[in-house]
């Protein structure tokens, strides 16, 4: 349990030192869907709409909002007083211009717009803006806070190409951007000038307070060596460090910690590009060689820190289901190889099966071996590749950027996400990792956008998990597990979340 903060309540200033998960490949969101950069960038973009703790969607940047009765029409007008780090206003122009580049990000935006059947933006004056759906689409909102679109300047983000990585981070959030040193150090300070909105914080959304003066996010690649700083007072906040570490973490004297429930969902990503994985049969294959509990406890530690179960969209939730339970539990290794042998005769592939993998994501590596050891088991000969965690995703993106298929591009790589829905689930769109084409799914996406009742969409949820599991995987997925947070006992503010905030935090010393 998270300690109550004292009656003298929060005390501004200080430096905060807190050590992400992994390595950062950029500082760029629209060009990737990394955790860590997303956890980052977050403190010094400000978002049309928050997530609250209910992740419901609430207002943020935006002021109010109105939709017409065909849900063709969003109009959304900004707070006043929003300023950008340079000084200039936020405009309307600046939230289009950064929507269009939005848009063009890997997994749900590109979703959404082809969903929604290509909206156009449009400024009306200085603090409106219009969102036009090509075809009624009254979920946006809901869907668009899922990652939303940070608002950038109009001068940035318009000249970029949809292949450049912007570097110029100007943003309007409560803290500001400093400096980044690539594998040492991301540093920002408090934005003085912020303009929060006047309702009480909630999640990511409400009043986003800035307490400590400066933020240095520092890479601390080896897991055990960011528990160590944390014990000898060297840093003040770990997230994602490894589940096993968790007995460790509440035996040491002044170190707190939170465990999140069904944080995220680990998977096998595939690239469905790249022969043999062109064939489902081959996807298959590697399910029915998988038992998701090894993986689970290899990678997450005890029972209680992860859950078994074959929910894609989270047991428990709105559409969670069991459909799909006899492929995912099953081991068959004979059914295995005899899928995978045709798979590789169909597609004619005759190479080695590159598996990226990283040490500073211990989940992820020890997930990795593993998944080496079936493909072996399965008759494939294995380039297993380790690196760290900015490199995989900077090899993966450079490949999926490419028209064409090269030799020695990846076929794996171990992921997770949270998706809590088919459309924010990436690993089923068009647009992630070389996309998921299955025609029947693509269909029943669009029908559970427009199901008109809870019964029918419930209905289309357990269709789409049960093609998924019986016959296409996009993902090879595991169940969900749960994620832990620590940090020191002067740390106060700290609201478990979804998403890493650093606004609100304040350090009692």
């Amino acid at each position: 349990m998270m300690e109550e903060a004292p009656d003298t309540g929060p005390k501004f200033g200080g430096i905060f030192r807190w050590t992400p998960q992994a390595s950062v490949a950029n500082l760029d969101p629209t060009r990737q869907t990394s955790f860590v950069t997303h956890s980052i960038v977050y403190q010094w973009y400000d978002y049309p709409f928050g997530w609250n703790l209910d992740r419901v969607a609430q207002e943020q940047m935006v002021d109010t909002w109105s939709v017409n009765d065909e849900a063709t029409e969003y109009t959304f007008s900004l707070r006043e007083g929003l300023e950008f780090h340079d000084g200039n206003p936020v405009t309307s122009e600046d939230v289009t211009a950064s929507i269009l580049r939005w848009k063009t990000t890997p997994g749900l935006p590109g979703t959404m717009w082809d969903l929604a059947e290509q909206p156009t933006v449009e400024a009306v004056d200085e603090l409106t803006f219009k969102l036009n759906p090509g075809k009624p689409f009254g979920l946006w909102i809901p869907f668009w806070v899922s990652l939303p679109t940070y608002v950038m300047p109009k001068e940035v983000v318009e000249p970029l190409a949809i292949s450049d990585i912007m570097t110029d981070y100007t943003g309007s959030g409560p803290f500001k951007y400093v400096e980044w040193i690539p594998g040492n150090r991301v540093v920002m300070d408090k934005n003085e000038n912020y303009n929060p909105r006047s309702d009480e914080p909630n999640g990511d959304a409400g009043a986003r307070i800035a307490y400590v003066d400066r933020v240095i996010n520092l890479e601390v690649p080896d897991a055990a060596t960011k528990l160590a700083a944390l014990q000898t007072k060297q840093t003040d906040f770990a997230e994602g460090l490894p589940n096993d570490f968790y007995d460790t973490i509440v035996n040491s004297p002044g170190i707190k910690a939170v465990v999140i429930p069904q944080w995220a969902r680990p998977q096998l990503g595939t690239n469905k590009r790249n022969p043999p994985l062109t064939s489902p049969k081959a996807r298959l294959a590697i399910q029915a060689a998988t038992d998701p509990e090894k993986y689970l406890s290899a990678a997450y530690g005890g029972p209680d820190l992860w859950d078994l179960g074959p929910c894609l969209w989270a047991c428990g939730a709105q559409w969670g289901s069991d459909i799909g339970a006899e492929q995912y539990y099953e081991v068959d290794l004979e059914k295995a190889r005899a899928l995978w042998q045709e798979a590789v005769e169909e597609t004619g592939f005759s190479g080695k099966m590159v598996l990226l993998t990283n040490t500073d994501y211990s989940d992820f590596y020890a997930s990795a071996l593993i998944t080496k050891e079936i493909l072996e088991s399965l008759g494939a000969e294995v380039d297993f590749q380790v690196s760290d965690w900015a490199t995989v995703i900077s090899r993966k993106e450079s490949a999926n950027a490419r028209d064409t298929v090269e030799e020695g591009d990846w076929h794996f790589y171990h992921t997770w996400g949270g998706p809590l829905d088919p459309i924010t689930d990436s690993a089923i769109g068009q647009t992630w990792n070389g996309g998921y084409h299955n025609e029947r799914i693509i269909e029943l996406r669009d029908e559970f956008l427009n199901s008109t009742s809870l019964e029918e969409a419930k209905a289309i949820t357990e269709e789409i998990q049960r093609i998924y599991f019986e016959e296409d995987p996009a993902t090879i997925m595991y169940g969900w597990f749960k994620f832990v947070v620590a940090m020191q006992e002067d740390v106060q503010g700290y609201v478990p979340h979804k998403r890493i905030l650093m606004q609100g935090l304040w350090l009692d010393r």
